[in-house]
């Protein structure tokens, strides 16, 4: 989802531009990939899939998870 929103100057440094992306844990990706949360964390922490560790848990971005799902239907 984007949104602008627009102060009253007419310069182009004055936009605010925001993007909102759904966020998944290790155990949420798990699920939606049919497999085991251990699975998944072990590909986070291989760099085979991107995410980012943040107090002992794993997030994984959803463009990046389409990322990694269409980069296995390529091989």
């Amino acid at each position: 989802m984007k949104s602008t929103n627009k102060n009253n100057g007419a310069s182009l440094e004055q936009y605010v531009i925001r993007i909102e992306e759904e966020i998944f844990d290790a155990e949420k990706v798990a699920e939606i990939l049919n497999s085991s949360k251990k699975v998944i964390e072990r590909e986070l922490r291989e760099g085979k899939m991107t995410g980012y560790k943040r107090l002992n848990k794993w997030f994984v971005l959803k463009s990046d998870l389409v990322k990694y799902i269409r980069e296995a239907e390529a091989e």
